[in-house]
């Protein structure tokens, strides 16, 4: 494994810690893009579907999520040796 650089499309990554308002079936995911309006964050197409539950206290499947570089590691990067 290795710590994250500039994270591409298609890279596998780690989450290391969601949000407490996130409940992950699994901590694995795809790096869709990087996030155009939160620089530094990227959004990540979950293995798994997760739950959010939102203030109102509602729960809604969760496909993808923002999360900050610094919390991600790449598990398999597309061009890098696994």
């Amino acid at each position: 494994m290795m710590l994250r650089g500039d994270l591409q499309p298609g890279a596998r990554v780690r989450l290391h810690a969601p949000s407490p308002t996130v409940a992950l079936e699994v901590d694995t995911g795809v790096v869709a893009r990087p996030d155009p309006r939160w620089g530094g964050y990227y959004i990540i197409r979950l293995d798994k579907p997760g739950r959010y539950q939102r203030a109102d206290g509602e729960v809604e499947p969760l496909y993808e999520i923002r999360e900050a570089g610094d919390n991600l590691t790449v598990i398999e990067a597309p061009g890098l040796p696994s």
